[in-house]
């Protein structure tokens, strides 16, 4: 249930993520004002932090089933230590910091766009598994670390029935 809870988060990351690309491409003054708002009120800072934390550690809950998971696992981690550090940092400092960089990373607001549309798609694609839906698969795990692929309606089977299962990805 947890996995299944973690993987919407995931995916709903993904697509803010594809949103977020989509607003710096076509509309890239509202792209600046959504990204300076964030640090404007301590409510919106812990907000920011809370999705952040939220975020990674459903990557950190999902890696194991997820397309290149050890990509899933190193940004789960990254997330949840630099939240750990912004909750130490007053979120006055925070709006400091945005009103600093954010006019310099508009300056490449279409690369940040496109850069935000790859990782979007990224995320969404292997979160989902859409190579194996291609090849017809179902997932299905046994153990959190331990999962395969089946055919439908065939049994599973499982490293608790004897049979050596050799992870797929």
């Amino acid at each position: 249930m947890i996995e299944v809870a973690g993987t919407i988060v995931v995916v709903t990351a993904g697509i803010f993520l594809l949103m977020l690309g989509v607003l710096a491409l076509l509309v890239p003054d509202q792209f600046g004002k959504f990204l300076l708002a964030f640090a404007q009120t301590s409510r919106l800072h812990f907000a920011e932090l809370a999705l952040r934390l939220v975020v990674g550690v459903s990557f950190l809950v999902c890696w194991p089933f997820m397309q290149w998971g050890g990509v899933f696992r190193v940004v789960g981690w990254v997330l949840i230590i630099t939240t750990l550090i912004m909750v130490l940092v007053p979120w006055q400092k925070h709006r400091e910091f945005a009103c600093w960089a954010v006019p310099k990373a508009l300056s490449y607001t279409s690369a940040v766009g496109v850069c935000s549309l790859v990782m979007g798609s990224f995320v969404v694609l292997r979160s989902i598994g859409v190579n194996n839906w291609k090849q017809g698969l179902t997932m299905h795990s046994s153990r959190r670390r331990n999962w395969l692929f089946v055919q439908p309606g065939h049994k599973a089977e499982t490293p608790e029935s004897g049979v050596r299962v050799r992870r797929r990805c």
